[in-house]
């Protein structure tokens, strides 16, 4: 009831057109009729012909169902012929927001009226209730992002899943694996950073790029340990210039390609576009920077323990030369 009177604006049916009191208005029309025809010979030239018009348009009978023009009984028509079956609801707000949406929705979307029927009962005695159906085209954007809210993270975990297991078919070595997937994880993580402080929200027209950018950045970490595993430990800097060249320029024309969205005169498209720039050039940036900066830094600790451990085995090698001597 508090949503339908924060929303309702008013409600037309085919009987909003059949004026009433009827019965009690005809006779004074038909007193302003008598008064007029006494008075018809003042009038001429256009006032005659407005005056005449006037008075063939005064009712004369009571007006019902079956007199109402065609083009008003065209609009509560149903396709089996029923006229008059159904009303229309106006309402308030804005229709492309989703709050309003789902409360009109759930508030509307199946009204129980008491039985016109009188003294109708059901069997344990309660009053009887009639359920009417309504039907709006908002109520689709209600449907489709609850659908939206609920299925999403499961999609998008089971996603992550095979990928991270087709993943580890191709490297098969956990450690690579995991710098395939952890810059990922980190572009994902700057995105929600960057949706939070832009105060942008996922919706059903942006979200489809999560897989875009998901795989993305699996296909840019899987080519640069691919390489590196190719070329070896110290390559890092040509696999850079090659692998990374080419994943700047595929990162640059898709955002690009994407960009043209962000263009779009509709607030969907428009999110879309940004998200899609920003989401792929972060994707970019931990793949050509966070990636090999992992790399470098494994690089320096395998050359440290390297380093270490010969040191270590020089120095008992020494001892055994020296008693040799003695």
């Amino acid at each position: 009831v508090r949503i339908m009177a924060k929303f309702l604006s008013k409600t037309l049916s085919l009987y909003t057109f059949v004026p009433t009191g009827q019965e009690e208005k005809l006779p004074i029309l038909a007193d302003i009729r008598r008064r007029l025809e006494q008075k018809k010979g003042l009038f001429t030239g256009k006032d005659r012909e407005d005056l005449d018009e006037f008075l063939r348009r005064i009712a004369s009978k009571p007006l019902s169902l079956e007199l109402l023009p065609k083009w008003i009984r065209a609009q509560f028509s149903e396709l089996d012929g029923r006229v008059g079956a159904f009303i229309i609801v106006y309402t308030r707000g804005s229709k492309d927001s989703y709050i309003n949406a789902s409360q009109l929705k759930t508030a509307l979307f199946d009204l129980e009226i008491a039985d016109p029927i009188p003294g109708a009962t059901r069997t344990d005695g309660a009053d009887s209730t009639k359920t009417l159906p309504s039907a709006a085209n908002y109520y689709v954007l209600a449907d489709v992002i609850d659908t939206v809210k609920a299925d999403a993270p499961v999609v998008f975990s089971w996603a992550f899943l095979v990928i991270l297991v087709l993943v580890s078919l191709q490297l098969r070595r956990a450690r690579d694996v995991a710098l395939v997937m952890l810059p990922l994880l980190m572009a994902l993580a700057w995105l929600a950073g960057f949706l939070y402080q832009a105060n942008m929200k996922l919706n059903f027209y942006n979200m489809v790029l999560l897989p875009l950018l998901i795989g993305m950045g699996v296909d840019a970490g899987v080519h640069i340990i691919g390489r590196y595993r190719e070329e070896g430990r110290g390559s890092l800097g040509g696999v850079m210039k090659d692998a990374g060249g080419a994943i700047i320029v595929a990162a640059s024309t898709t955002a690009i390609g994407f960009g043209g969205v962000y263009y779009a005169k509709h607030i969907g498209l428009e999110s879309m576009g940004t998200l899609a720039i920003v989401g792929i050039l972060l994707t970019m940036l931990s793949s050509v920077l966070a990636l090999p900066t992992f790399l470098w830094l494994i690089e320096r600790m395998t050359e440290d323990s390297e380093a270490s451990e010969a040191s270590e085995a020089s120095e008992a090698e020494l001892p055994m030369e020296a008693g040799g001597r003695e």
